[in-house]
């Protein structure tokens, strides 16, 4: 049985040159418009954000909250052109972030046997490179 990883560097001159060919053709039917006589856009059309309501907060304790609303007030200050962090919603964003799946790691590989498999895929990685830059 062939190796997958060793059949994928194997590509012949035709496929080369073909790919190439296609991938030529379509960046040159690409186009930029040009901007000219001011900007597509005028000031202060942007929508304001809804207001948030907080509701009780369902990862943070009281203490916790107070310390995020804080700092993301701190990182995006209120100013005359718009709300800040806080009242925004960023904190309550974030207390909604990690109490759902984003917190809970649901996206991520977290089982035992899924870091076994990454190390085993890292470690023939290593050895095919070992084969590709330094053959015997």
């Amino acid at each position: 049985m062939a190796d997958p990883i060793s059949s994928l560097l194997r590509i012949s001159r035709r496929s080369l040159l073909a790919s190439t060919a296609a991938f030529l053709s379509s960046a040159s039917s690409v186009r930029a418009a040009t901007v000219s006589q001011g900007l597509p856009w005028g000031p202060n059309t942007a929508t304001p954000p809804v207001p948030v309501r907080p509701g009780p907060w369902v990862f943070f304790t009281a203490d916790e909250a107070a310390i995020v609303e804080a700092a993301v007030d701190r990182l995006i200050p209120p100013d005359e052109r718009g709300p800040g962090g806080k009242d925004a919603g960023c904190a309550v964003f974030i207390d909604r972030q990690l109490a759902g799946p984003f917190g809970r790691s649901d996206g991520l590989y977290m089982k035992r046997r899924s870091c076994r498999a990454l190390l085993r895929r890292a470690i023939n990685c290593r050895m095919l490179r070992q084969r590709v830059i330094a053959p015997a």
